[in-house]
Parts: structure tokens; sequence; C-alpha cells
């Protein structure tokens, strides 16, 4: 049978491992992501025909429901999407704020939320959620980032016991520091070398 996984994030780090490991199995893949530049590049490295490629905000909810309503039911949903946050208390603006909840909590939600159903109708699933170590660890100046890694976090622990007797089983992941652009783009320079190099499998 014919596997697809939906993976968010998916032209850099975690994601793109995924997208890598998976595709050397033979799976269908849908690869979202926010930037086109990146998109391509991974498309290039990726060189796979049996991925499709996709550009949406996964911080507005209109992305999240244009996907849970005309992409095919996955089998397998891999929620990485997410930015680093630099900021200590105060300094980020309340749109700013709303924008990151719902990008890396609120999103995520919506989206499992809405191919759960389908998935127990098929009788069997998988969701992987990318939380960090940052949901169980103080970070200062990332406070916002913890929280919402936090809130993930509980969620996934949550439809984990859930939905353990419908065939569908959740895994939630706890990185720390990994070898992504993702610290870079936002000033976190610093914390590269701290990283650990990916390798999924």
């Amino acid at each position: 049978m014919n596997k697809r996984a939906l993976i968010t994030g998916s032209s850099t780090g975690i994601g793109f491992e995924y997208a890598k490991y998976l595709s050397k199995e033979g799976w269908s893949l849908d690869l979202i992501s926010q930037n086109k530049a990146r998109s391509l590049e991974s498309k290039n490295k990726l060189s796979y025909d049996k991925a499709q490629f996709h550009i949406f905000d996964l911080g507005m909810k209109e992305s999240i429901n244009s996907i849970v309503n005309n992409f095919e039911t996955p089998d397998l949903i891999v929620a990485n999407a997410g930015k680093a946050i630099n900021g200590k208390i105060g300094d980020i603006m309340q749109d700013e704020r709303e924008y990151f909840y719902y990008l890396m909590c609120g999103g995520v939600i919506d989206l499992i939320e809405g191919f759960i159903p389908k998935m127990i109708n098929k009788g069997n699933g998988r969701i992987i959620i990318i939380s960090s170590i940052g949901a169980k660890a103080p970070m200062p100046k990332s406070s916002l980032y913890s929280s919402i890694k936090a809130g993930i976090y509980a969620y996934g622990k949550s439809i984990s016991t859930e939905l353990k007797n419908k065939n569908i089983s959740v895994t939630v992941s706890l990185p720390g520091y990994v070898r992504t652009q993702a610290h870079e783009r936002v000033g976190l320079d610093h914390l590269i070398k701290k990283g650990t190099k990916l390798d999924v499998g």
C-alpha cells in the first residue's frame, strides 16, 4: 500500500530530514514550507518524484483550512513548522505573539483536529509533533517560545492517551539545540555551535 506523509516545515532542518528518510522508504510526500526559495532548494536536493511541494504560511488559519479541506488524508503527519523566537519579556508585540502561538500551537492543533476524524475512519495513522526541550526547561529571553512548546507538548501527550485504542500513535519529540537555520535567522548565532547534527532514521 502506498503510504502518504504530510510534513510541515519541510524545507530545512528536522522536517527535511524526515522527508529524506521517508523518500528512501518510498512514501508519497506532501511537503509544506513558507519560503519559496528554500522550498525550491529542498526540491532540488531531494530530487524525488513522489514529493509534492506546497507554499503556505501556517501562521494563518486560512492556510490550515485549505490543507485540511483539499489534501489527501495522510498516514503520517509530521508537525514541524516553527520559528525560533528571540525576545525578552515585554519586547514582542501582541500581533507577533498571536502569530507565533498559532503557527506552533493553535495551528498545529487545528491541523491535527482536521485530519484526526479521517484517520480514525481509515483505521490507522501516526502523528509526530516536534516540540522542544524548552517545553520542560526555562528559557530566559525565549519565554514565549518555551510556553508555546509546552502547550503543544501537553496537547500531544493528552491525545496520545486518548487515541491509543484507535490505532493512531502520537509521538511528541523534545529536541534540544540542533543545527538548523532557525537560530541564525533570529540572531541566535551563539546556539549554532551547541546544536547536534540531524539524523532521522
